[in-house]
């Protein structure tokens, strides 16, 4: 399988989002486990609960397969490095090949860009009793209005949209929620961002993994991949041309044939 071979092309402006459930690749698991470093497998090993352990080593393992078929090198021997935010990233010679991750309930997807910093997020809808405290904590006046407003019919795919379009931003920029959620504001509406801590302007060290924060060119894109759940895609680009890949039974048949 290959992807990505635009390279040097006008499509470098390419996001690719790879995505599965892990209740349909609990069948692989033990050709996924041989993708691990040796660390990684140690590290698994240690975990005591058992669903823990399986999604922990499905989500490295699939992580490295799908950086291998980008960087055409082996999974296993694929290197990491962190940032001081704990960003992780591709260590030595990569071409650029940046990427990022989320799982939430049996979902897993993994953005990965050639050409700029990506940030991906979804959540899994579901009842939420504190909903309104969490938004009050790291909503912005404005955002909370927006899930409030009584022309809203959908309150909680409000707030999740509003969620991971900012948890996409801070992730994109390399942050994480080391960054203030209310120095910055999404509409839904224009789908735009807007800073509100004038103080933020400068960008921050990109050699640290971090994107420059511009949010002028911040491009976001809501995502659906399954049911009851809402993404975002977000990357310091003005466009980017969206692939989305679901490693379907016969990629997974692939991957565990692949040693």
């Amino acid at each position: 399988m290959q992807f990505m071979n635009h390279q040097g092309s006008k499509y470098d402006e390419e996001v690719h989002i790879f995505y599965a459930f892990y209740s349909e690749l609990l069948s692989s698991l033990g050709s996924i486990h041989n993708f691990l470093s040796e660390s990684e497998k140690i590290w698994v090993n240690q975990i005591a609960i058992p669903e823990f352990k399986a999604h922990s080593a499905l989500t490295r393992g699939v992580l490295r397969w799908v950086l291998a078929q980008v960087t055409e090198k082996s999974p296993e021997s694929l290197l990491f490095k962190y940032s001081q935010f704990g960003k992780p990233s591709l260590a030595g010679p990569t071409d650029g090949v940046q990427f990022n991750l989320t799982h939430s309930n049996d979902l897993l997807a993994i953005a990965i860009s050639r050409s700029t910093p990506v940030g991906i997020d979804f959540e899994w809808i579901t009842p939420h009793d504190d909903r309104m405290s969490v938004s009050s904590e790291v909503f912005t006046h404005n955002e909370n209005q927006a899930i409030n407003s009584p022309y809203d019919l959908d309150h909680g795919s409000s707030f999740y949209t509003i969620w991971t379009a900012k948890e996409a931003f801070v992730k994109a920029i390399g942050m994480g929620l080391n960054f203030n959620m209310k120095d910055f504001e999404f509409c839904g509406r224009t789908q735009a961002y807007t800073l509100l801590n004038q103080n933020l302007t400068h960008p921050f060290p990109e050699s640290d993994g971090c994107a420059p924060l511009n949010l002028k060119d911040q491009y976001y894109s809501g995502l659906a991949l399954g049911r009851n759940y809402v993404g975002a895609l977000a990357a310091p680009i003005s466009n980017a041309r969206i692939f989305e890949h679901a490693l379907t039974p016969l990629h997974q048949a692939h991957l565990s044939t692949e040693q």
